[in-house]
């Protein structure tokens, strides 16, 4: 149905193109090349009507897709002062996330009159504007890193909802400068 499409090569059904690599993903589903081919098509046409968030609102700094362990190994590695790659430009950008104090000076401006819904949005915002560990955010609430990924969850169920408050939470990112917030 779509001629762009890599599937009908990683079934067998049409000839590879030169620059597209399906043995490494056939390989890692494994039991050979035939099994993983049909392997590969069940999984696909089991869930062609399953509907999914796209991954990219989970892209940080416009450049990284992965876990937070991931996100803070790449900016460990890379943004350090004597890295010479800081001045590639999604890089840079995730140099500049904002600190814990500025995205709860942020919050505050905006939710000023109601303290609970101020600490929620405040927590959701460190987990998703900063680049800082769950422990470090958890210490600033005096919760865990388990009660600050319940309650991220939680709000982020309620954005889905809440047309305003999901409203109010992208301003906030934007009041703090980043680019293409979408909740």
């Amino acid at each position: 149905q779509h001629e762009w499409s890599s599937y009908n090569a990683y079934i067998g059904s049409r000839q590879v193109d030169d620059w597209l690599r399906c043995e490494l993903i056939l390989q890692l589903i494994g039991g050979g090349r035939a099994k993983a081919r049909k392997s590969y098509q069940a999984f696909v046409e089991e869930n062609l009507d399953r509907v999914c968030d796209s991954p990219l609102k989970k892209v940080v700094g416009s450049s990284l897709l992965g876990s937070e362990g991931f996100v803070s190994e790449i900016t460990a590695r890379f943004l350090t002062e004597k890295s010479d790659q800081r001045n590639l430009s999604g890089l840079k950008h995730l140099s500049e996330r904002p600190d814990l104090e500025q995205i709860l000076e942020a919050v505050e401006q905006r939710l000023a009159g109601n303290r609970r819904l101020a600490r929620q949005v405040g927590m959701y915002c460190c987990r998703e504007f900063s680049l800082t560990g769950l422990a470090q955010i958890g210490a600033v609430f005096g919760v865990s890193d388990a009660g600050v990924s319940v309650a991220s969850r939680r709000l982020a169920e309620r954005l889905k909802q809440d047309s305003r408050l999901r409203d109010e939470v992208e301003a906030i990112g934007r009041d703090l400068g980043l680019l293409n917030v979408e909740i």
